[in-house]
């Protein structure tokens, strides 16, 4: 029960393990999953401020111990929502990122698949090129359920209720520039399709 996390020190520590380590920092907003050994499972809280040098948790210069050297920095410190019971010092703790994949409109004009994260603190997407060239309605995204039967996702959520058990992507992509080939015409670009299902692991 709580809204503050202590941890042991992000990176590699005097004694060469690593107990802590972010992909990318945990920003306001993100999610937060806290193992629950009462029910054995995840709990869903969210991040409230950036992370800070822990203030009175794994200090540095603590001393020896089971994971403690007096070389290791500071310990880090993270406000969240709400820890909750059941939630024990020492549980196991995952930091989530929420991402955006989306075709955007480049300065050449054309549309690519776009690749940026994004929180619920409002940050502004900008897209990193995925791939692409592709059509302005260069990708569609099919939501089934686990009998194949499509099922429609409230535009925003990131679930319905474990209801979606398949995602179907179709891409329409073409040629950067145009290519010659006999019976297209000089220098037009081709276009082609590819389709993609990835069965989620709810999908039972």
């Amino acid at each position: 029960v709580g809204t503050t996390i202590h941890m042991p020190p992000v990176g590699r520590l005097a004694s060469e393990a690593t107990y802590s380590a972010f992909i990318a920092p945990p920003s306001a907003g993100d999610p937060v999953a806290l193992y629950n050994a009462i029910g054995n499972t995840w709990t869903l809280t969210t991040v409230t401020a950036a992370p800070t040098p822990s203030a009175g948790g794994c200090p540095a210069g603590a001393g020896a111990g089971f994971f403690r050297r007096a070389a290791d920095p500071d310990g880090t410190q993270i406000t969240v929502a709400g820890v909750g019971a059941g939630v024990a010092s020492g549980a196991p703790i995952r930091f989530l990122k929420q991402v955006k994949y989306g075709l955007y409109t480049s300065g050449d004009g054309r549309s690519y698949l776009g690749f940026a994260f994004v929180n619920d603190a409002g940050a502004t997407w900008r897209p990193q090129p995925v791939s692409g060239p592709y059509t302005s309605t260069g990708l569609t995204i099919v939501c089934r359920d686990t009998t194949a039967a499509q099922t429609v996702v409230a535009a925003g959520a990131c679930s319905n209720n474990g209801a979606v058990g398949i995602l179907d992507f179709t891409f329409r992509s073409e040629t950067n520039s145009g290519v010659s080939k006999s019976g297209i015409g000089a220098n037009s670009r081709i276009l082609d399709s590819m389709k993609v299902r990835v069965v989620l692991r709810n999908n039972t």
